[in-house]
């Protein structure tokens, strides 16, 4: 019997859905597999479903505060599980895609998904073998486990503990890590920094959402530093133009860049990132050994993820230009003294193996 192929659910809210179902998919094909990535959100509602994209964006940015309020709304409140059941465009569509592809499992990266499931088959009752990636660390969101799955992967035995908790079965739930890119499980692909005592510190600067503090803070390292500093700021021509203005006095200092497949090769050879508290860009992080000054934390979902980093004595908080350029120059003073032991205690947080070991359970059961 011809092995069937595996449906990866996701949603564009955040990097941490669309990056662990693409790092999933690439895994089952990296293994012989067939994999599909599909947002049934975006395929029902479009443009409607880019305006409120759009809205998630500037309240993480503009107004924390109220998106943690609608955040401990979906957690503490069980009727809204009711309420993702409603969807019934999305519902038709997620049929449709079920009908078309005929999946041996079906793996959703966003919670959403899983009560769409229930109501077309019943928990439990579906002709596929259905999973969920847990993309939050630590401070899990009730949603997540409220909608049922054969198996719960989670990125760390923290997160473990709390759906064993909240009465999820301890054989549903595998301590997977996060799925990572390829790039950090294939010994060929590996990098490492250069040896702080015979080098310069080198800097990545991953800009997400917190743009509009971006140019003062590259400007802060560039004056205030002699390090080597690589500024990624996705797909924003306007901000990367404005970067590479100042930074181009620097002698060679300073990189800019803009939308790259790059980043796991710039982190693995990089000293230190800066960037936000985001799912995925923790745990690509961890895979890759490279300790992290965090710049901003969105309330709620994103929490936990600082807590890994935090508690672990595997980086530390910074949002203001000044708390960067102090705290980055305290962890390479004495010879990178306590870098040393955050990229010690960092690289024994994750599993670099995790989108192979996830793809080959899926593979087991298609």
């Amino acid at each position: 019997m011809a092995m069937k192929p595996v449906l990866v659910l996701t949603a564009g809210y955040g990097e941490g859905h669309n990056t662990a179902a693409k790092n999933i998919a690439a895994a089952v094909e990296h293994l012989g597999g067939e994999a599909h990535v599909v947002d049934p959100f975006q395929i029902t509602y479009g443009k409607l479903n880019d305006i409120i994209r759009k809205l998630y964006i500037f309240s993480i940015n503009r107004a924390p505060h109220a998106w943690q309020m609608f955040y401990n709304m979906l957690d503490k409140n069980p009727a809204t599980a009711d309420q993702l059941t409603k969807f019934r465009g999305m519902t038709r569509v997620l049929q449709g895609l079920v009908d078309e592809y005929q999946p041996g499992a079906v793996i959703s990266t966003y919670p959403a998904y899983n009560f769409t499931l229930a109501e077309l088959y019943g928990r439990g009752q579906a002709p596929f073998h259905q999973a969920t990636m847990v993309t939050d660390s630590i401070s899990v969101n009730a949603l997540w486990y409220l909608g049922y799955s054969d198996r719960y992967y989670v990125p760390n035995q923290l997160t473990a503990d709390v759906l064993y908790e909240k009465g999820i079965e301890k054989e549903r739930v595998g301590v997977s890590g996060f799925p990572v890119q390829l790039d950090f499980a294939l010994p060929e692909r590996r990098l490492a920094p250069a040896d702080l005592q015979e080098s310069v510190p080198e800097v990545l600067y991953v800009v997400n959402s917190g743009k509009q503090r971006a140019p003062a803070v590259v400007k802060r390292l560039m004056e205030k530093s002699e390090w080597k500093v690589t500024v990624a700021v996705g797909m924003d021509d306007a901000l990367q133009s404005h970067i590479a203005r100042i930074v181009e006095p620097y002698a060679g200092r300073g990189t800019v860049i803009g939308w790259t497949r790059e980043l796991p090769r710039l982190m693995m050879s990089h000293h230190l990132l800066i960037s936000k508290a985001g799912g995925a860009t923790v745990q690509e992080a961890i895979a890759a050994g490279c300790p992290m000054l965090i710049n901003q934390v969105v309330p709620g979902q994103e929490e936990g993820n600082y807590e890994l980093i935090k508690n672990n004595d595997a980086g530390t908080f910074a949002s203001s230009p000044e708390q960067i350029l102090e705290r980055a120059r305290r962890c390479f003073a004495d010879q990178g003294a306590i870098w040393q032991q955050w990229r010690k205690n960092i690289m024994a947080l994750g599993d670099p193996q995790s989108s192979l070991k996830i793809a080959k359970d899926l593979m087991e059961v298609c």
